[in-house]
């Protein structure tokens, strides 16, 4: 188990247990996780801080109806994602369109950029987090949400499937399309530049 695993499964386990302050330690260690998650569907960072404030709420009154300590994660990810998605209809009520997002939050590329790949090239960095971004925000929001759920919040299928309210083949079929429709914008982009 991973020490962010390691802390999840313990700050639930004192939650469980009705041990003092837990709670608030338990909402601080997934804090960052539940805006990222927001800004992913919303349009507005206001929206995404709205709907990540109304996402810790939700986990305050419904602590105690957490019982798996070893299933935090997707507990927490449950709540966020039925909140996100009454935010992203009412949006999209409202706007009568399609939602665009915009902006990658920046420290989302930690985990997929190869780190082996021309360590002092800093600028080709860059442009590879730049790159991945833009592709991942270019995403369909269903592909989106799951890549986030398996691919950065480290969830297994049965844990996204259950998030995403439906059966473990699709949630797989999701990821790996979305990893394929990243996979294709990048390699068009340096296809196109080697021939430029």
């Amino acid at each position: 188990m991973n020490d962010i695993r390691a802390l999840e499964v313990e700050a639930a386990r004192c939650l469980i247990a009705g041990e003092e302050a837990a709670l608030e330690r338990f909402v601080e260690i997934f804090r960052a996780r539940i805006f990222d998650y927001c800004h992913l569907h919303c349009r507005q960072r206001e929206d995404s801080e709205e709907a990540a404030q109304e996402i810790v709420l939700k986990l305050c009154e419904a602590a105690r109806s957490m019982t798996d300590s070893g299933q935090a994660r997707a507990w927490v990810f449950g709540i966020a994602q039925s909140v996100c998605a009454s935010y992203v209809r009412e949006e999209q009520a409202i706007q009568g369109q399609p939602l665009s997002l915009e902006h990658l939050p920046p420290h989302w590329h930690r985990e997929m950029v190869d780190r082996h790949v021309l360590p002092d090239d800093e600028a080709y960095q860059h442009e590879i987090r730049r790159l991945l971004g833009k592709a991942i925000w270019e995403l369909p929001n269903a592909f989106r949400a799951a890549v986030f759920l398996r691919d950065w919040q480290g969830l297994g299928w049965h844990e996204v499937a259950g998030i995403l309210e439906m059966e473990e083949g699709e949630a797989q079929q999701r990821v790996l399309m979305g990893h394929e429709m990243i996979r294709r914008r990048l390699d068009s982009h340096f296809h196109g530049r080697k021939a430029g």
